[in-house]
């Protein structure tokens, strides 16, 4: 891709830097936005057992948007079921903790849905004895794998889409 004069990079919070558009009318900071979010969820399954089939990111008008899907199902996982718990509860929120991570600031109305799982796993979680701060022990999970998750995202960057041995490849060595 062709450098531009004054293109976005990541973490630049001005907000007339953040709606720069690139020549082709698509807004780089949204693209690499939403390729963190998913890079995000995916070391997040990754990290706790759960297999990664793809993760893939395209372009709605102006905005990019993106899916990372898995193998797991209720009662297919290597996990106990309060770990199951905290796995689906930190995979939900993990896309936006990457995103607060690595491209702050986050739109007013970002990701509510998955925030909504995730405060519904937590709240499950709590009902059965366990207290845990979700975001902060996503944050740590992410930190851990900073390396993992930026390289995820470039190469999302790049294809758009992950799968197969090159999506193993880049998350091989996550770990909690």
């Amino acid at each position: 891709m062709k450098a531009y004069k004054n293109a976005p990079t990541v973490g630049q919070t001005e907000q007339g830097t953040l709606n720069e558009i690139c020549p082709n009318g698509v807004s780089t900071f949204s693209r690499r936005r939403t390729a963190i979010h998913e890079a995000g969820h995916a070391i997040s399954h990754a990290a706790h057992g759960i297999r990664v089939k793809s993760v893939s990111i395209w372009q709605t008008g102006p905005h990019w948007e993106g899916w990372t899907a898995t193998e797991w199902q209720p009662g297919i996982t290597p996990n106990s079921q309060q770990e199951t718990d905290l796995a689906l509860a930190c995979g939900h929120i993990s896309g936006h903790v990457s995103e607060q991570i690595h491209t702050a600031p986050l739109p007013p109305a970002s990701n509510i849905a998955e925030l909504s799982q995730a405060l519904a796993c937590q709240e499950a979680m709590a009902g059965k004895g366990r207290e845990i701060d979700l975001q902060g022990y996503a944050w740590a999970l992410l930190e851990k794998n900073r390396a993992y998750l930026l390289r995820l995202a470039d190469n999302l960057m790049l294809t758009r889409r992950l799968s197969g041995s090159r999506l193993r490849f880049l998350l091989r060595g996550v770990s909690l």
